[in-house]
């Protein structure tokens, strides 16, 4: 589960407490049950809207959007970092070649790869006929 869908799940869960409190309390104090709830809700609502980044600031929100970036980037250099070192050295000369040449064809690339369903570049399966 992703950050987003705990905070879902806990908010759902914080509700859901929230009127049953109200409800299984209706019977033992009557109409005072009005101000057990405006209590609870002074208490449901700043808990929620802190869980949900409603009181920090535009440079709270920057720093946070920020470090996630840099933890995406840190992962993406991590990984070809991992695909460089399992490259052989003629891998890694053509490579070095393909780049000094400046000439990158993609097409040949796109040619021999596809997208998978969640947008990954992956190899054409082979057919056969």
């Amino acid at each position: 589960m992703n950050n987003m869908e705990v905070k879902g799940f806990v908010t759902i869960v914080v509700w859901l407490s929230y009127l049953a409190i109200l409800y299984f309390s209706l019977p033992q104090i009557g109409a005072w049950v009005s101000l057990l709830a405006f209590v609870l809700l002074m208490a449901v609502i700043p808990i929620i809207g802190g869980m949900w980044g409603l009181f920090s600031s535009e440079t709270d929100r920057a720093k946070s959007d920020s470090s996630q970036s840099n933890n995406t980037e840190k992962r993406k250099r991590e990984q070809l970092d991992a695909v460089l070192r399992d490259l052989s050295d003629e891998d890694l000369v053509r490579l070095k070649h393909r780049l000094e040449d400046g000439i990158i064809n993609d097409e040949v690339l796109y040619d021999r790869m596809t997208l998978s369903d969640d947008g990954e570049l992956i190899p054409h399966r082979q057919q056969s006929d």
